[in-house]
């Protein structure tokens, strides 16, 4: 690790706290987003030293969970249109993380999102 001239000089003085990790085995991605309108979703995540999150959506009507992507870089975007034009819909998100193509830890908190024409 490449460290600045701050962090060298914290270190010789023995105030650089300890690096801050993750143990993915037992977290989960820290999910939220935002209607950008007309289907549109920015879906924002933490992703910290996993290779990305698998995210996971279930529409109003959908009984099951739908794999929507695989997300390396945060914010995603979901395209998707409205199921029916002008008409408002509920979309409930998860994700988890994914390292070396295997999920891994806890799935997120539901994040719902009321998505506007």
């Amino acid at each position: 690790m490449k460290r600045t001239g701050q962090q060298h000089q914290g270190a010789q003085l023995g105030i650089v706290g300890p690096e801050r990790t993750q143990d993915l085995a037992t977290s989960h991605p820290d999910l939220s987003g935002i209607d950008q309108t007309g289907g549109r979703v920015a879906l924002s995540f933490t992703k910290y030293k996993s290779d990305g999150v698998n995210i996971y959506c279930q529409r109003e009507n959908d009984t099951d969970w739908v794999l929507l992507a695989r997300a390396t870089v945060s914010p995603f975007m979901d395209n998707r249109p409205l199921l029916q034009t002008g008409k408002p819909e509920l979309r409930r998100y998860t994700a988890v993380f994914m390292l070396k193509d295997q999920e891994i830890g806890q799935y997120s908190d539901d994040l719902v999102i009321n998505c506007a024409p």
